[in-house]
């Protein structure tokens, strides 16, 4: 416990209510501290942020009300969201979610759900709500997912915007059977704006790039009859 310099108790809210907690009524804490009335105490700890728990006999930090343009804008973020919850819900496209609910693109939606907490689970195909109870491995996958999704989106603005100009392809092209899966992979972030500026040049997208660059290699590295079996 805290003493003044007289030998008396300093006069702090923590050792007030620590005299309160030991059973010291207000009153005799005024007297403590040479005050006429308990009330004299009473305002030294609302100035300091307290107030007066009558069930408890002690002191609280008062909560801090919002303010009421925070609350005005917290309501209208949880509408804004529980709206591209439903509209992913219903397998609207992201860019026409983006389009019809103010978004200058869906990359920009992408963010806002990040900032609102929100990752993208691919199982599911819409945003989920980042549990805190959830395991940080499974949140680590599923951050790295929406990352992938992200990078995804990113390149194929690339292409939409550039569709026109055509571009300088000539890579080969595969059409493969069997279900798609989704994959995580981590690398260096030079390779990967390396990887953007390809398949923005060559007019693909990041599957199309994977899809080539694993049958390629695996055709030059000794699994050209494995290839050959698997595009019939």
């Amino acid at each position: 416990m805290e003493y003044a310099k007289n030998g008396g108790i300093a006069y702090t809210p923590e050792n007030i209510n620590k005299q309160l907690l030991l059973g010291k009524s207000r009153e005799q804490l005024a007297k403590l501290y040479g005050h006429k009335s308990w009330k004299t105490v009473d305002m030294f700890m609302r100035r300091k942020g307290y107030s007066w728990n009558g069930d408890k006999k002690v002191y609280e930090i008062k909560a801090k009300r919002p303010k009421k343009e925070d609350v005005n804008d917290d309501q209208a973020g949880s509408k804004r969201v529980r709206q591209i919850l439903k509209a992913f819900k219903e397998g609207k496209d992201a860019k026409k979610i983006a389009k019809e609910l103010g978004f200058k693109n869906h990359l920009i939606l992408a963010e806002y759900m990040k900032d609102k907490g929100y990752l993208w689970d691919h199982k599911e195909s819409c945003y989920k709500f980042k549990d805190s109870a959830v395991d940080e491995k499974e949140i680590g996958s599923v951050h790295s997912n929406n990352m992938g999704l992200e990078l995804e989106e990113r390149s194929q603005q690339f292409l939409d915007e550039r569709e026109q100009l055509g571009g300088n392809n000539n890579l080969p092209r595969y059409s493969l059977a069997g279900l798609r899966v989704a994959k995580t992979i981590q690398f260096s972030n030079n390779l990967n704006q390396l990887l953007l500026n390809f398949t923005v040049d060559k007019n693909i997208n990041q599957r199309e790039f994977f899809e080539i660059a694993a049958i390629e290699m695996m055709k030059k590295y000794g699994y050209e009859a494995e290839i050959k079996g698997l595009l019939g």
